[in-house]
């Protein structure tokens, strides 16, 4: 599937690698599929629970901002769908 550990970290989901590599990362897959809900596992495998815990702390201080400011939430125009029997 992937050849390399580098082909891994380019082509798959995962999101490996600078605070700025992975905003290009998201970025990519915005422009891919244009979600703007990111649904993310944070394992530890093989760090430290204070090197887990400096990863986590450094996404939410330099990317989540940053995605959050590019990549905003479109205005939800909707009205929600009401059984029959309520607009009777």
């Amino acid at each position: 599937m992937f050849p390399t550990l580098e082909d891994f970290v380019e082509r798959s989901s995962a999101l490996i690698g600078s605070p700025q590599q992975i905003i290009e990362k998201v970025h990519r897959y915005h422009e891919q599929f244009g979600h703007t809900v990111l649904h993310l596992h944070a394992d530890a495998g093989g760090l430290t629970d204070a090197q887990h815990r400096a990863s986590l702390e450094l996404f939410q201080s330099d990317i989540a901002p940053v995605l959050r400011r590019e990549i905003p939430d479109p205005p939800f125009a909707w009205a929600p769908v009401l059984p029959a029997s309520v607009h009777s």
